[in-house]
């Protein structure tokens, strides 16, 4: 953040839009982890001891392996288009990790202008340095929390159709 003072209303905003993206990044992050202890059956210690030596990218990596091989599952494994429904929200799951780390891992600068705030992002790849730019326009601002809301809708209709199958 840059050193001025007076912290405009947008600036404001845009700092409210990204803590309510991290906060709805969590609940997503949570249902995935209540997917798993699903899938994983009636020792919910055990099953919270596994979760918290993982990352979001190792839950992602085999949340549809697991559910697919539980047992207390069983129903939820006799739908194929569910199936594809499931593999894509974890797809864009695994997108939205990305673009969340990017987010946290940014510099942000409020400059007071016309556009709103930027962030930015340094990157090193085969030596080369490249930097990511964008502008958190009111419009950017309003997609980037529409996308995570989707996201959270088709997440949490799969979470409750697996609470529903539960054992069935």
């Amino acid at each position: 953040m840059t050193d001025h003072d007076d912290s405009s209303e947008d600036d404001e905003k845009c700092l409210a839009t990204l803590g309510r993206y991290l906060i709805a990044f969590q609940w997503l992050e949570g249902k995935v982890d209540e997917i798993l202890l699903l899938a994983w059956g009636d020792d919910r210690d055990d099953g919270l001891r596994r979760l918290t030596r993982m990352s979001m990218s190792d839950k992602l990596k085999i949340v549809v392996t697991e559910v697919r091989a539980s047992a207390k599952l069983a129903r939820a494994q006799s739908r194929p288009d569910w199936w594809s429904e499931f593999e894509g929200v974890v797809a864009r799951l695994d997108e939205e990790r990305s673009r969340r780390n990017d987010i946290v891992h940014s510099q942000y600068d409020f400059l007071g202008n016309s556009f709103g705030p930027i962030r930015s992002k340094s990157s090193l790849n085969a030596g080369q340095i490249s930097v990511d730019h964008q502008e958190l326009s009111k419009d950017a601002q309003a997609a980037l929390i529409n996308s995570i809301a989707e996201l959270a809708s088709d997440l949490g209709r799969i979470h409750l159709q697996l609470v529903h199958d539960y054992g069935a």
